[in-house]
Parts: C-alpha cells; structure tokens; sequence
C-alpha cells in the first residue's frame, strides 16, 4: 500500500502483489476459495478510498460468433464473500486508526479470519465480552416480562449469538 501510494509503482503491481500475498496465506490454510477478487480506487473530493472485494461467480451460456453455445462464468455481485475498505486520506494522515472497514463472509469464520490476515485487520472487538454484555442486557429486561415471554426472548438472543459466531 505504500508503495503504490508513494507512487514506487502502479495500481496493478500493487493488486498483484496483494494477491500473491493473499494465495500465500490461504495456502497456510484448509480453505478453497472460488471467487473473483476485484479491486477499485476511488478519488473524490472528500478523499481517497481503496475497495478489495472477494465476489462468486454463476456459470451461465453465451453465444459465441458461430451461433454456438459456449460455457462461461460471469461475476455474480449480489454473492459478495467478503470486502474491506480503506480510506486512504485518513490511513496517510496517521490522525485515526479506523481506516479500514472489513464485511465478513457470514458463516465462513476461517475463510474470514485469512481476509482480515491479508488486509491487515488488526482492531478487533472482542465479541466475547460484547456478547456477555448483551446477554446481561438481555437478562436485566427479561426479568420485567413474563416467564414464558422472557425465556423466548432469551432462547432467541442465544440462537442469533450462536449463529453470529460461526
């Protein structure tokens, strides 16, 4: 990033090396990916910004110059995997460490965990104490509720943190 930035070398030597890094640290892995991964620069007036996308792909038919049927695959952006965002003014200014913003993939915990490796995520939350936050949140307005509403209401709280950690 900041080679590119500082203008050592290009946008496209810069996605490149990002990806070579990116097959690197996937191969430290179990996971298989079949994605597309596109990237976007974004100058505007109220700053720079660099979008990294992991996208599937639909088979699908087209019509070749013969009339024929070819098989091919075209980028399915309505199945976004996983993105990250970084706002370049604010990474070069040093004034604030939230310049990155990061989309996990729903339910893919180590398929996410290797996103935030190879963009650099490293601000955590730690959901583990936010979870026990809520559950107490949760367990201080259940008592105001009847018992049968209030143990639903907890039982559905417990199913949406379980699903939130997978």
């Amino acid at each position: 990033l900041e080679g590119w930035q500082g203008e050592a070398f290009s946008f496209l030597k810069f996605s490149t090396q990002w990806l070579q890094h990116a097959e690197v640290l996937l191969g430290q892995t179990e996971e298989v990916l079949d994605a597309y991964c596109f990237f976007a620069h974004e100058a505007l007036e109220a700053g720079e910004v660099c979008w990294l996308f992991l996208a599937g792909h639909e088979a699908a038919f087209a019509v070749n110059g013969d009339m024929a049927l070819d098989d091919t695959h075209y980028l399915d952006t309505s199945h976004i995997l996983m993105a990250a965002k970084i706002n370049l003014s604010e990474w070069q200014s040093g004034e604030s460490n939230k310049y990155l913003t990061f989309v996990r993939a729903p339910g893919e915990k180590e398929l996410s965990e290797w996103f935030e490796k190879v963009v650099g995520f490293t601000d955590k939350l730690d959901t583990a104490k936010q979870t026990e936050q809520l559950l107490a949140v949760v367990e201080d307005y259940t008592r105001k509720l009847p018992d049968e509403v209030a143990e639903q209401t907890r039982e559905k709280v417990v199913e949406y943190c379980l699903e939130q950690s997978k």
